[in-house]
């Protein structure tokens, strides 16, 4: 068996990614044993085009012994002369073969099992196991993630959703752009309520140009009544539930 940084002919001619084994454009089982064939022995021969031509003239040819398993190769340095054929080791280092094949499999060495991905001393040099990943993500989703029933021990930090000047037609706040928004109020329109369920702060500036904020598409409102002064500010509380909205408005000022 091969050493785990090694890889097998097989392995490394059928694995490998790089666009030059595109170029297998066939294979043969030749019996026959006449002088294009290594020895008298049954052998399965590859072609190999480099031009990646389908039915040209092989650049090289593998042959694979159906007795012994032993390889050789040969190339083709013109129309009809053929380069002496060569032994292969069937067991390839994968270091040797890197170049030629593009192919750089993962070093046994390098796999990490640790299950805190070996935490503040985590390598761009290492690979995890797929059960070391499983049983990280699932440790962090359990003492990181507020489940039902959960207490909730931290805070959150939000950024403020720019909505932009608001000059006419219809503003309705969507709950995925964040619970806390700002809009300037720069001409007259309308404000409805979130589709979604959630609670929401919006921060109302006035410009120059501000006008009235219709707000009758709400259930029911309260609170401050709005001014189109140039500069005042203003809060929006927005609650929508399920088939009910309700807006509070605070003046700053």
């Amino acid at each position: 068996m091969a050493a785990p940084n090694t890889l097998t002919f097989k392995q490394a001619l059928f694995q490998a990614p790089n666009t030059s084994l595109k170029s297998l454009a066939s294979g043969f089982f030749d019996t026959s044993g006449h002088s294009d064939t290594p020895s008298t022995a049954h052998h399965f021969i590859i072609n190999i085009n480099a031009n990646e031509v389908p039915g040209t003239r092989p650049a090289a040819q593998i042959s694979i012994n159906a007795v012994d398993g032993t390889v050789q190769t040969r190339v083709r340095s013109s129309e009809n002369t053929w380069s002496a054929w060569a032994s292969v080791a069937a067991e390839l280092d994968a270091g040797a073969i890197a170049d030629a094949l593009g192919y750089t499999p993962e070093d046994e060495a390098n796999r990490d099992t640790s299950t805190d991905l070996d935490g503040g001393s985590a390598s761009d040099a290492k690979y995890p196991s797929q059960l070391a990943v499983k049983t990280y993500v699932d440790t962090v989703a359990d003492t990181k993630i507020n489940k039902d029933g959960d207490t909730l021990t931290g805070g959150f930090i939000a950024t403020s959703f720019d909505a932009g000047t608001k000059t006419t037609g219809t503003y309705t706040p969507a709950a995925l752009d964040g619970n806390f928004q700002h809009a300037i109020n720069g001409g007259a329109h309308d404000l409805e309520p979130p589709a979604d369920v959630c609670t929401m702060i919006i921060e109302y500036t006035n410009n120059a140009s501000a006008g009235a904020i219709d707000v009758t598409a709400f259930t029911s409102t309260g609170g401050d009544t709005a001014t189109t002064t140039n500069g005042h500010k203003f809060l929006y509380y927005i609650t929508k539930s399920e088939n009910y909205s309700h807006l509070n408005i605070k003046a700053l000022q």
